[in-house]
């Protein structure tokens, strides 16, 4: 599966390759689970939502584009230390840019200890903004609550909007 990159996409990757423009979204956890488990949930969240599988190539004109890879999701663990660890942890990984030739265009990073965790995803914006990255965030979550996604098809794109119709013939009287 290929696409090209839509024109906000475009921008984004364009900008991207000057300033790091990758952003996080971070949550603080209470409870226990395992690497494993998430491990398991971000393979299948990664399976549902089809930009988490790509990478972005350019053709030979230069133009960018998708290109969907069997990458997982690469996933950090860090013990925590305190309440305020993960502020430096989130610091280092917005000073690494994401390699947008490099799939997926994610990583996540889980600081860990006995009952609290801070769970952050850093995105490339070419495939995320930080609505979708709080989106993302509900569905790892809820995924380690036991909700189970299912693989979604290829790029399910909406069709265009019909084109609105325009009046003929229409009389128009001033009185």
């Amino acid at each position: 599966m290929e696409r090209y990159l839509g024109a906000f996409e475009h921008l984004y990757w364009l900008y991207n390759q000057f300033y790091s423009i990758d952003f996080a979204t971070v949550a603080k956890l209470q409870g226990q689970f395992s690497s494993e488990q998430l491990s398991t949930v971000l393979r299948q969240v990664q399976q549902h939502h089809p930009l988490l599988r790509v990478r972005i190539a350019t053709d030979a004109i230069g133009q960018p584009k998708f290109v969907e890879t069997d990458d997982e999701i690469p996933l950090r663990l860090v013990a925590r230390t305190d309440d305020r660890h993960w502020q430096a942890e989130l610091e280092v990984e917005l000073a690494r840019s994401l390699d947008w030739q490099v799939a997926p265009l994610l990583r996540v990073v889980l600081l860990q200890s006995g009952a609290e965790s801070e769970l952050m995803i850093i995105c490339h914006h070419a495939i995320a903004d930080g609505l979708s990255g709080i989106y993302l965030m509900r569905d790892i979550l809820q995924g380690l609550g036991g909700k189970i996604f299912e693989r979604s098809p290829q790029w399910q794109i909406s069709p265009m909007p019909p084109p609105l119709l325009k009046q003929r013939n229409r009389n128009i009287s001033v009185n």
